[in-house]
């Protein structure tokens, strides 16, 4: 599993998400593929009997949402499985257990992740509050549930940089979404309320 200070579970340097399904919306024309559904926010859903895969989900992330959510085209992307080396963080190079992607433009960056093993609920209620020990972070006022227990940080981050990071438990699966950002820009809670939502979508939970 990631060290402490990764998942939000854990972290707040290494990166990583969910499981996947996006809507079409039926074309004017036969046989003409239309841009997918607008995701609702999470703060829209109920997530509390919610369940997510524990499965690479990133394939199915519309770009299209994306892009919305990051006001731009991406000018990174990554993705990553379970056994696959992290993308390298403050000189750190972690082995994933999770799946999960990453996608940047600007000073502008999503993310999201889910454990590739297991998590009881016993074990859930130890990251939530392991998460919410973590030096520089404090509670998403408002925030709405991601699955049961769930937690929500914004803490600091390096560069003049802040995250609002989404945790909790769907079913079995651990899932993780992450919106990082100018420390100053107002609407990062908000950015991150709604790619929570688009991170659900993707990830077909239900």
């Amino acid at each position: 599993m990631r060290r402490p200070l990764i998942l939000l579970t854990v972290a707040l340097t290494v990166t990583a998400g969910l499981v996947v399904c996006g809507l079409l919306l039926p074309g004017e024309e036969a046989g003409r593929q239309q841009p997918p559904a607008a995701a609702t926010p999470l703060s829209g859903l109920d997530t509390d009997a919610l369940v997510a895969a524990r499965a690479a989900f990133c394939d199915a992330v519309p770009a299209a949402w994306v892009e919305d959510v990051l006001g731009s085209e991406p000018s990174q992307a990554q993705a990553w499985g379970n056994g696959d080396t992290l993308p390298a963080a403050a000189g750190v190079r972690d082995v994933a257990h999770e799946f999960g992607c990453r996608w940047a433009a600007g000073d502008l960056a999503v993310e999201g992740w889910v454990f590739a093993p297991p998590v009881t609920a016993a074990r859930a209620r130890e990251l939530v509050g392991a998460a919410r020990e973590t030096t520089g972070c404090t509670p998403l006022p408002a925030a709405a549930a991601l699955g049961s227990p769930s937690v929500a940080l914004t803490c600091g981050a390096p560069h003049g940089q802040s995250t609002a990071t989404y945790a909790g438990l769907l079913g079995d699966a651990w899932l993780t979404c992450r919106v990082t950002g100018p420390a100053a820009r107002a609407e990062l809670a908000e950015t991150a309320d709604r790619w929570c939502g688009m991170v659900l979508a993707a990830a077909g939970a239900g």
